[in-house]
C-alpha cells in the first residue's frame, strides 16, 4: 500500500505461485545509478568475504543467528544496522520481511535501493506462507 503516489512501490510475488518477482521500474537514470552502486557493493562484499578473519566470521555468524532468531526485535539501532548490512542480510533469505521493515519508505533513494536489493534477493528455501504472514506485519 502506497499512500503517496509520487513514491514508487514494490510488488512481491513468490515463486511457488508460478510467477516471478515483479518490480516497477523507476526512471531509467536513477535505476542505472542504483544498479551501478548495487553492483559495486556486491563486488566489495564478495571481496570482503575473501579477506575476513576468523574473529570477524564469528561476529558475522552471531549476526546471522540474531537475524534468524525468534526473539528478533526491531529497534531504531537494529533497523539502522540491518539497512547498513543489507547485502549480508541476503545470505539469510528468510530475513526479507525483517529487512523490508527497516526500509525508510519516505526516502526516494532508499526505496530505489530497496528495489535493487529485492531484485537480487535469493528466493530459494523461503517458506512462502511464513514470509507472507511476516510481510503482512510490515
Amino acid at each position: 500500500i502506497n499512500p503517496d503516489r509520487s513514491y514508487p512501490t514494490i510488488e512481491l510475488e513468490f515463486p511457488s505461485y508460478k510467477y516471478q518477482i515483479a518490480t516497477l521500474s523507476p526512471r531509467n537514470g536513477l535505476a542505472m545509478q542504483a544498479q551501478t552502486k548495487n553492483e559495486q557493493l556486491l563486488r566489495s562484499c564478495a571481496f570482503q568475504d575473501d579477506l575476513e578473519e576468523s574473529g570477524e566470521n564469528a561476529v558475522q555468524s552471531d549476526f546471522y543467528v540474531w537475524l534468524r532468531s525468534i526473539e528478533f526485535e526491531l529497534t531504531e539501532q537494529s533497523r539502522a544496522e540491518l539497512w547498513d548490512r543489507r547485502y549480508e542480510c541476503m545470505h539469510v533469505p528468510e530475513a526479507l520481511p525483517r529487512w523490508l521493515k527497516c526500509v525508510n519508505w519516505s526516502k526516494r533513494d532508499d526505496v530505489l535501493e530497496a528495489y535493487k536489493v529485492v531484485e537480487n534477493w535469493p528466493t530459494k528455501n523461503i517458506d512462502p506462507l511464513m514470509t507472507a504472514l511476516e510481510l503482512l506485519d510490515v
